[in-house]
């Protein structure tokens, strides 16, 4: 009895420890890039001097409680006149909510902060930008948890290349971290054997964000192993009623939304189909990881590269931020069963991702630096 006890508590230990260095370094994290919107000089507060989602956000939030599922079938530019809304944003006129509705429950706190205290836009634009860092290193925090209950074998690398992803999206004030957390957590409750939790989770991440369909094979995952073997009187209704409503809100809210975009879909055109070589080259990248992850991980983490290649076919636009879907697969390594070779299939996962980004999505994940050197607005002009 006296070893078992022993052994308990060392478990114990071991999980608060890495609970515990995995907080820290989300504060420090924090810390260390929240004064960049307080500091810099952009009118937006972001980043680069040219993001307004923190903002547009918020005032869609608005527009929803005030006219509703409208937010989705006509162009907000049409829906703002009269909103009474203290910053009224001119860019994105012509489109409707892009997003499920998950999206307004993040961004209401942040319309009672417009809506009550006395901000000028550029005062409000760093608290927005503050929160939205917050929620990302929430999820940061989620995702260092996820990897410490993974497997080991290069998951250093992998919680690296995620900061860059979620520093550059926090930054720039972009909320599609949160997704990505969300399902971080289911992979922790599926470590911890309570699939039940895990597809909880992916219920919120699904009515956060249309691109959370990167986790479908996961929660496919996750709904086999919570209700095989088990008498229906047993299954946990609940849940799946929970899960069923998350998924009809975000394929009816995309239902809604789809057409009033025809426009905006009339003028663009699919990015790969700029080039058959990159085409190819792209495919050819994703048919190689899907291999690797078959034989170095499991299928569910195949599957999911086979997702995120599809949603790189299908893309419409090279936005950087839609690249974060690419470093969901290393961080889903050993979520389901113990991986053959740990190490080789996150390094080939991350690597291919390295690859895809820029192939597809303009930008490279390193990115981050940059913009935050010239987020200092340091003139080296004329100095030796």
């Amino acid at each position: 009895m006296t070893s078992e006890i022993q052994g308990i508590q060392s478990w114990a230990q071991r999980i608060h420890v890495r609970w515990g260095t995995a907080a820290i370094v989300c504060a420090i994290s924090f810390l260390a890039t929240a004064w960049i919107p307080i500091l810099n000089d952009s009118p937006y507060a972001d980043l680069s001097s040219w993001y307004t989602d923190h903002l547009h956000h918020s005032f869609a939030t608005w527009v929803f409680l005030k006219r509703g599922l409208a937010v989705y079938t006509h162009p907000l530019g049409a829906l703002s006149v009269g909103s009474s809304w203290p910053f009224p944003r001119d860019d994105w006129g012509n489109m409707p909510m892009a997003y499920p509705p998950g999206v307004f429950a993040v961004f209401l706190p942040l319309v009672v902060v417009a809506k009550t205290l006395p901000l000028s836009e550029h005062a409000f634009a760093v608290v927005s930008v503050l929160y939205v860092l917050a929620l990302t290193h929430l999820s940061l925090f989620a995702v260092l948890r996820a990897l410490g209950d993974c497997p080991s074998g290069s998951r250093a690398a992998v919680a690296v290349f995620v900061w860059m992803v979620f520093a550059q999206l926090g930054l720039e004030g972009f909320y599609d971290a949160a997704f990505i957390g969300c399902g971080a957590r289911a992979v922790s409750r599926l470590r911890a054997g309570d699939a039940d939790s895990a597809l909880w989770w992916l219920g919120v991440a699904g009515v956060l964000h249309f691109r959370a369909i990167v986790f479908l094979p996961l929660g496919l995952h996750a709904l086999v192993t919570a209700t095989a073997g088990r008498p229906r009187a047993r299954w946990p209704w609940a849940t799946l009623a929970w899960v069923g409503a998350a998924v009809l809100v975000s394929l009816g809210t995309f239902a809604l939304m789809y057409p009033a975009t025809a426009s905006f879909r009339a003028s663009h055109h699919r990015v790969l189909f700029d080039s058959d070589v990159r085409f190819w080259l792209v495919v050819a990248l994703g048919m190689v990881a899907v291999a690797v992850a078959l034989r170095a991980a499991d299928t569910w983490v195949a599957a999911t590269v086979a997702v995120c290649l599809g949603l790189a076919v299908v893309e419409l636009q090279d936005y950087w931020w839609h690249a974060a879907v690419l470093f969901v697969p290393p961080l889903l390594v050993g979520a389901v069963r113990q991986p053959l070779h740990p190490s080789l299939a996150r390094a080939v996962l991350l690597g291919w991702a390295c690859c895809t980004m820029p192939l597809v999505w303009r930008d490279s994940v390193t990115q981050v630096f940059p913009e935050m050197v010239k987020s200092l607005n340091v003139d080296f002009e004329g100095q030796e």
